[in-house]
């Protein structure tokens, strides 16, 4: 998370109610990719909270600029993990959210990316290590549907890696709440 973002400088945290969310497992290259997400969150007067696989160093900085002259209320994460880890987290997050979950592995891009497609959190809170996002109530039949498919997965699995992050998947959606461990998102690419 870029410190241009924050919304609490005493907690030196971003907070978000009501926020809008785009998941994707996709690199924002060019900052015309999001141009019409970002244009109907600033219409809406909603937040918007970007959570991808990678942003450029242009776009970060862009988005940086538009916040800090208040022309934009978003904020930036970057996914951890590898592989089928992160492409769970990624899809668990949409689920919550009730997002669509762009991939490129599903032919869905980011260009071609509408409001409608974006996931509502509750609430966002997003520290220097960690984000948490409160789930949307009206996905709680989705949440369930989710939870029974990991059970049944956990059931079939001997691998005790794999148990142990099912389980721990099991346990971020009973609860409604998804913690992302994070690194610092670009720390230095703004100074």
């Amino acid at each position: 998370m870029s410190p241009h973002f924050i919304t609490d400088h005493n907690k030196s945290v971003v907070e978000f109610d009501s926020a809008k969310v785009l998941v994707t497992d996709q690199k924002i290259s060019t900052v015309k990719e999001i141009v019409p997400l970002l244009e109907k969150t600033t219409q809406l007067s909603v937040p918007l909270l970007i959570i991808a696989e990678d942003i450029s160093g242009q776009v970060l900085e862009t988005l940086v600029v538009n916040k800090m002259q208040g022309l934009l209320n978003v904020a930036v994460v970057k996914c951890p993990g590898l592989g089928e880890g992160k492409k769970a987290l990624l899809q668990d997050i949409a689920l919550m959210t009730g997002a669509d979950f762009l991939s490129g592995d599903l032919g869905l891009t980011l260009e071609g990316a509408t409001s409608d497609q974006l996931g509502i959190a509750r609430k966002v809170i997003i520290t220097s290590n960690s984000t948490t996002i409160v789930a949307d109530p009206t996905t709680k039949a989705e949440i369930e549907a989710r939870i029974l498919q990991i059970k049944k997965d956990l059931a079939e699995t001997d691998n005790a890696y794999l148990s142990r992050k099912l389980s721990e998947r099991i346990a971020k959606l009973s609860g409604g709440v998804a913690v992302i461990k994070v690194c610092n998102m670009q720390k230095n690419a703004i100074s």
